[in-house]
């Protein structure tokens, strides 16, 4: 098994140090005789304050993951500072989740203790900071339309943040009068080598936990006291079984990772900056709800939510989360305006039927891609079809299947779990109730 063999070939990953600079960070790592070196570059701060080092060290774990499942190594040894057990077990348990659809996909039989063990080879310790943060949110924008939902209703005296921006990214900080902060990630390029190469191991990483060890830097440099998140409440359910553990594409945007951040965050980097998704108590529908009332008819053009075309400013119209997209919106926007914003009717595609399947029959495995729950799918579809008049292919197939949604109605709904501060609830519970 190739995962057994590369972990005997190469049985530590070694955290070697980090750098810091004017307005750079590197990261330096090595497996066996490969060297990585990874770098974030964040211009007009001044990074070279004593009181960052933990954070920035900090995110030299994190970042690791994305060097670290190319190998698999047994041992993961830190050079460059300590680490207690609590964090420890922070490390142990985000790598085993948040890499879980990782291990399904490669059929990895491993355990969360198995995995990998974090060894420190430094008597460095690190200590939580103390900082200046003023009651300000920090917005991280990814494109999609949750984030503008976000950005929408707090903007007042918001900070908007976006790392490596995709040009939809770019167009709404460039319509905005906020202050914005864009930052570099730069992998190093033997990953993409040896992610090409069929002897290594590849796939899905927790790309949201990294930012949040980004973002609690940059709150920190911004000297705001909230990173506002824009992650909903279906990123709680999981996408399949394997192995007796949850494998959750949406991993690292729950709210168990969110609880666990928050907890690491306030023991072990600083009490002076909180973490919390605004959108968490609504489902993906209500976001749509929300989205499609704005008056700016230039968010429908701007946002992307498809991770294929994003990159190029498109939507690809041939995965998962573009019909998904889709189908969210079809309750609110009609398919002629649908079409024109997509390019094509995605309820006509035949090429769909699989996907479409797959998002709204529980007997199948949902789409690994950040897609809502089923209930979320089929509870939009039941408005859809007593709003269509000439039902679209896939809506005349999904009514021969009899699935019919049975549930609560879930644009009144209002999910109690979550972390908001009592002034963002009252925004929030406004702008649904209108």
């Amino acid at each position: 098994m190739k995962f057994t063999n590369l972990r005997e070939k190469y049985p530590k990953f070694i955290y070697e140090k980090y750098e810091i600079e004017s307005t750079q960070i590197k990261f330096f790592y090595s497996v066996g005789t490969f060297n990585f070196t990874h770098i974030l570059e964040i211009n007009n701060f001044n990074l070279t304050n004593p009181k960052y080092e933990n954070i920035i060290f900090n995110i030299g774990i994190v970042e690791a993951i994305s060097y670290y499942k190319i190998f698999c190594p047994k041992e993961f040894i830190i050079k460059c500072g300590r680490i207690n057990d609590k964090q420890k077990e922070f490390f142990n348990k985000l790598f085993y989740k948040g890499l879980g659809e990782f291990i399904f996909i490669n059929q990895i039989h491993t355990t969360q203790k198995e995995l990998v063990k974090f060894i420190c080879n430094s008597k460095k310790e690190f200590f939580k900071e103390k900082f200046h943060t003023n009651k300000t949110p920090l917005i991280p924008i990814g494109g999609g339309k949750d984030s503008i939902v976000t950005y929408e209703i707090l903007k007042e005296n918001a900070t908007l943040f976006a790392m490596n921006p995709i040009p939809a990214t770019k167009k709404l900080m460039d319509i905005s009068s906020n202050k914005s902060i864009r930052i570099k990630r730069i992998l190093d390029k033997k990953i993409i080598e040896l992610n090409s190469k069929g002897e290594y191991l590849n796939g899905h990483i927790p790309f949201s936990a990294i930012l949040s060890f980004i973002t609690t830097f940059i709150a920190i440099l911004t000297q705001n006291r909230y990173i506002v998140l824009s992650n909903e409440s279906s990123a709680n359910e999981g996408n399949t079984i394997f192995n007796n553990l949850e494998i959750n594409h949406q991993y690292s945007k729950s709210l168990e990772y969110e609880n666990d951040f928050r907890h690491y965050s306030q023991l072990f980097l600083t009490e002076d900056v909180e973490y919390f998704s605004f959108l968490r108590p609504l489902h993906e529908i209500q976001i749509a709800k929300i989205f499609s009332s704005f008056q700016n008819e230039e968010y429908f053009h701007i946002f992307r939510s498809c991770n294929v075309g994003s990159k190029n400013g498109i939507w690809c119209c041939g995965c998962s989360k573009c019909l998904f997209v889709y189908i969210m919106f079809s309750p609110f926007v009609s398919q002629e305006k649908l079409t024109k914003i997509f390019g094509e009717n995605l309820l006509e595609k035949e090429d769909l039927k699989e996907i479409f399947t797959e998002l709204v029959d529980v007997k199948k495995i949902k789409p690994l891609e950040c897609v809502g729950s089923y209930d979320e799918v089929n509870y939009a579809l039941s408005l859809t079809i007593k709003r269509v008049k000439n039902l679209p292919l896939l809506l005349k197939e999904y009514q021969k299947t009899g699935i019919k949604y049975q549930g609560k109605d879930l644009l009144k709904d209002w999910n109690i779990e979550n972390n908001l501060p009592l002034e963002y609830e009252k925004k929030l519970k406004k702008i649904l109730n209108d």
